[in-house]
């Protein structure tokens, strides 16, 4: 494109209504490929396996996104789609007792579909109230389409959450800068998982997530990973540290110096071998591991007067060289 050069829509004539952009700029990555899929494929014949297998995606993913879009109003269910493949027919939906099974929830991926009636229904028996799906749009900032409103009653209906819960729940995920509702809907069933359904227990967890991604970008930086996306490996790593083992950025900074001071570089591995050493020998505070080098410096210094020939800091400095060419 050529220096102030401009690019101008041909269909001056079409006005695109606010609830198609807004449900345009909420897609994630597969709804956006498979509604241009679609576009696309407007006169091929193809069934949705196979445009699952070229779109790389999985059948139930597939599935999400046809919903999504439904409930935009730019596709519709019962019709021969341009895959030439026949909607399928309608799963009854559970409520949360159908749903429940011994205290645990027998689920699939999803939160399963609602029909107009359905959610009538609920609204009308104040399982759900209006004023939630009110307050539920005003937190999220935009207005909510039928598959919203699907992911929305059932984080209540299907799940299990209360009312406010959900509006706590969306509330994070607004101020995380997410601006889709099946992110909520991932993060709700991971929540419930885990065992975090009522006001306070999901503000106990918000407040630990916080936390830990705070230390996690205060490690990466101290290992030179800030500015990109972190490996599998170094994720692993990190994880350990902070969640596993509960080591805070002061912990984990006097392991990254002993890596220095022994390798010349902020070599992960290496200082996993450290925290790995002071968490198993039951050092878990900053006062702990400080006090514990101390004393094995002061033996190491007794010993070197004792013993010339040997030296434990060189020797704790090969056992750790060891190990992480072991790794």
């Amino acid at each position: 494109m050529k220096k102030n050069e401009k690019i101008s829509l041909k269909y001056k004539e079409t006005r695109l209504p606010s609830s198609f952009l807004d449900s345009v700029r909420s897609a994630d990555e597969n709804d956006l490929r498979v509604m241009l899929s679609l576009a696309l494929l407007e006169t091929e014949e193809i069934s949705p396996e196979e445009l699952c297998k070229r779109l790389e995606i999985s059948e139930s993913e597939f599935d999400a996104s046809v919903k999504y879009w439904c409930g935009a109003g730019l596709l519709k269910k019962g019709k021969r789609s341009a895959t030439g493949a026949e909607s399928k027919p309608k799963t009854e939906t559970k409520t949360v007792a159908d749903a429940h099974r011994d205290g645990k929830l027998e689920r699939a991926s999803e939160i399963p579909s609602y029909s107009s009636a359905e959610l009538t229904e609920l609204i009308e028996r104040q399982r759900i109230t209006a004023e939630f799906i009110d307050e539920a749009q005003r937190v999220f900032g935009k207005m909510f389409n039928t598959h919203d409103i699907n992911i929305l009653v059932g984080m209540v209906d299907y799940i299990g959450f209360d009312e406010a819960s959900v509006i706590l729940l969306l509330d994070y995920v607004k101020n995380k800068g997410k601006r889709s509702l099946r992110y909520a809907e991932k993060l709700a069933f991971e929540l419930y998982d885990e065992g975090v359904t009522t006001v306070q227990a999901l503000q106990n967890r918000f407040l630990k997530m916080e936390e830990y991604a705070k230390t996690e970008s205060a490690v990466a930086a101290m290992f030179g990973m800030s500015g990109r996306a972190l490996t599998a490996k170094e994720k692993k790593f990190l994880h350990s540290w902070i969640e596993d083992m509960g080591y805070g950025v002061e912990c984990i900074r006097l392991a990254y110096d002993i890596t220095v001071d022994n390798t010349h570089e902020p070599l992960p591995a290496y200082a996993n071998t450290i925290l790995t050493n002071w968490y198993n020998d039951g050092l878990r505070t900053y006062d702990a591991i400080v006090a514990a080098e101390e004393e094995r410096r002061s033996k190491g210094k007794k010993g070197k007067e004792q013993d010339k020939s040997f030296d434990t800091d060189e020797f704790f400095a090969a056992a750790l060289k060891r190990t992480f060419e072991e790794l």
